[in-house]
């Protein structure tokens, strides 16, 4: 015998209150239009010759996009923004506007200067910001290194086919090819550190793809002639193999490698004669000619300028010159040997004055510590595959302090790339 069926009241209809929205984009066309004006940044970097006043180029068209989509995302998204290098920056800044008041310099000059040093903080934060995200970062490097070895495949081309032009050799230079940057050094500066970015990315991952890259941003810096790019490769190439095997076999083995290295060095200096091998360059092809060859007078013109530059700072102030006065005062003074400082630190130092170099110090602090953490701590899964080999950022940044010394690079436009890159990782990829 049953009981009696009992039939339930049927639920009550469930109320979407999201239908009157707009259903929500989908994630990859926003990152497509986010990616768009960073990847045009690195696309454009080297793009800076032909120059209008005020040294504004081409690649200030992708520095201005860069920079837009920084404020838009940041509007639209209300999310925090992040200025990684403002206390070295801002420093500098006050510094060169002490010493252009105290020394009475041109407002003009002072003005562009301190204009190029805000230009370069928002680009380099724009690129750190959208590091969050390490799709986007992926995409901006390999637009970075993919553009970089086109550019290295073009200045083969314009070597090949003596299209001076597009190689961009001029007389003045010899055979030094400058490509769009408008001096070689600078060019082979560009060349080598995108191929350090290209190592660290350890993209595309098939080699048979990557090293072919490798050796044509290889042959961007060699027919750069720029000594300084070759050194900068040696150390940068030697302190990255040292981290990796500390990384991997712990600190004795880099210990034995490095004192075996310095033993064999102190043996073999007797036995090599700098002015033999010069001398043998000069006579040699035209891009050893133009490049070790012509070594010692490149020597004794840095020799000059640092000369100068400790005059000017002997018999100046401790407050500076002014932002980018050196050339013009070394001419009021009829000095032998009129140029603009070339160096990083003298031009901190005698132009902005005392506390211009405390602002350096601390960019150059604040550039060892975001570089450093993510090499010693290793990186989240996510980031690791975007750089599997962060020590390698190590030696780009290791590159580019070198490279101060020889001329200045402040105002680079693929440094402040490097550095907004180096931010992003150790912001929101390194581990903690």
């Amino acid at each position: 015998m049953t009981g009696p069926t009992s039939v339930l009241p049927p639920p009550p209809p469930v109320l979407d209150h999201h239908l009157d929205r707009p259903p929500e984009p989908d994630a990859r066309p926003t990152r497509a239009w986010r990616a768009a004006p960073l990847c045009l940044a690195m696309v454009t970097l080297p793009l800076i010759s032909p120059a209008a006043p005020g040294n504004v180029s081409v690649a200030d068209v992708g520095v201005a996009a860069a920079v837009g989509s920084l404020l838009l995302a940041a509007t639209y998204f209300a999310v925090p923004l992040r200025l990684p290098y403002v206390m070295g920056v801002g420093t500098l800044m006050i510094a060169g506007t002490f010493a252009a008041v105290v020394a009475e310099a041109s407002l003009l000059t002072t003005g562009i200067t301190l204009a190029q040093d805000i230009w370069m903080l928002l680009f380099g934060a724009a690129i750190a910001n959208a590091g969050r995200d390490p799709a986007l970062l992926a995409t901006m490097l390999r637009f970075w290194v993919g553009s970089a070895t086109v550019y290295a495949g073009l200045v083969v081309v314009g070597l090949v086919t003596h299209a001076n032009a597009l190689a961009g050799i001029t007389s003045a230079n010899g055979y030094r090819a400058q490509f769009t940057l408008g001096d070689p050094n600078v060019s082979g500066n560009y060349f080598l550190i995108a191929l350090f970015v290209l190592r660290a990315m350890q993209w595309p991952a098939a080699r048979r793809k990557r090293w072919p890259m490798c050796l044509l941003l290889l042959v961007g810096v060699v027919f750069s002639g720029s000594n300084g790019a070759i050194i900068g490769l040696a150390v940068g190439t030697v302190l990255a193999m040292l981290m990796r095997i500390r990384r991997e076999r712990g600190y004795v083995p880099v210990v034995a490698l490095v004192s075996i290295t310095c033993l064999v060095a102190l043996l073999a200096a007797p036995y090599v004669n700098p002015t033999t091998l010069r001398e043998k360059a000069a006579d040699s092809v035209p891009v050893l000619r133009d490049g070790i060859g012509r070594s010692n007078q490149s020597s004794s013109e840095r020799q000059k300028l640092w000369s100068e530059s400790t005059r000017l700072w002997m018999t100046g102030n401790l407050a500076g010159i002014g932002p980018a006065e050196t050339e013009s005062t070394l001419l009021q003074q009829n000095a032998p040997y009129v140029k603009e400082a070339h160096n990083d630190y003298f031009a901190a130092l005698v132009e902005r004055g005392l506390l211009g170099a405390v602002g350096l110090l601390l960019l150059i602090a604040t550039i060892a510590l975001r570089v450093g953490r993510p090499a010693a701590l290793g990186l989240r899964p996510e980031f690791a595959k975007v750089a599997p080999r962060p020590e390698l950022l190590v030696s780009a940044a290791v590159t580019m302090a070198l490279a101060a010394l020889f001329y200045e690079t402040l105002h680079f436009r693929h440094l402040w790339a490097l550095l907004g890159v180096v931010a992003a990782i150790d912001i929101w990829g390194r581990r903690t």
